[in-house]
Parts: C-alpha cells; structure tokens; sequence
C-alpha cells in the first residue's frame, strides 16, 4: 500500500468515525484512489468513468485536448470530509497536487476539492472546485 493510499484511508478512517466501515466506504476510497491515480497517470477515458455520464464528454474534451501540455508530478489525496445535510452519501475530498503546462516547465502547486456522491450505487466526483487541465483554448488550469 502507498502512503498517498494509508493517509486516504486513515483520513476516511477518521472522518466516519464513531461508524464501522461499509463496503461502500472501502468503494469510496478505491473510487477516489482510482480516479486520482488516472488523472496523475493520463489515463482520462478511466477517469471519466468515476464523472457523472452527463458530463463525461465536456470532461474528456478538457482532459484529451490538455493531454500532451499537462504534465502531472504528483496528486495526493490530503483529508475527507463528511457533508452533512446531504440525502445522499457526500464526501469532500482535498487534493493536492503539483503540475505544469508545457511549454512552461515552471511546478504549480495546485490544492483543490473534489465533490463525491453515490449515485445508482456507484460513487462519482460530481464537483471539482479547480480542474488541472485548463479550459479548451487557455493556457493555464
């Protein structure tokens, strides 16, 4: 197990705690880590499949049109939190990560927070309050 993936599901850990983990709790951390280890890798079709499928195509429109600028040295998950007053399962998840746009090769520490919600029994990042791949047409995230 990497120390990004212990840190997650100690911070899981503790952010639900006082209730015994679920199944869908341990399908909350493959979630994110899966998703998260996508993006840091390239791998955006795989990321998709954790955004709702409305918004699969804008997703993979901003991500394949950044994917030979955008170079990713790290992304690390940081803290979860519960959202409370949801009527669904609600977690923020804080990241951080450092990355650059070609042709700059200048390291931007980049921290922003994703939104996760269990929809139709799966668990999607419904919300991303700062994207790594900036807009179509831009040069910076």
């Amino acid at each position: 197990m990497t120390p990004a993936r212990l840190t997650f599901g100690l911070t899981l850990a503790a952010a639900l705690a006082g209730c015994a983990p679920s199944a869908s709790d341990m399908d909350l951390q493959r979630s994110v880590s899966v998703y998260n280890d996508s993006l840091r890798w390239k791998r955006f079709q795989m990321a998709a499949s954790f955004v709702p499928p409305e918004a699969r195509a804008a997703f993979l429109d901003r991500y394949l049109a950044s994917e030979e600028r955008l170079q990713i040295e790290s992304l690390e998950v940081k803290s979860v939190a519960v959202v409370p007053g949801e009527k669904v399962p609600t977690f923020d998840v804080f990241v951080a990560a450092s990355a650059y746009l070609l042709p700059s090769n200048v390291v931007e520490r980049i921290v922003f927070t994703e939104r996760w919600q269990q929809q139709e029994g799966a668990w999607r990042v419904v919300h991303v309050d700062r994207e790594l791949a900036p807009p179509r047409g831009t040069a910076r995230p």
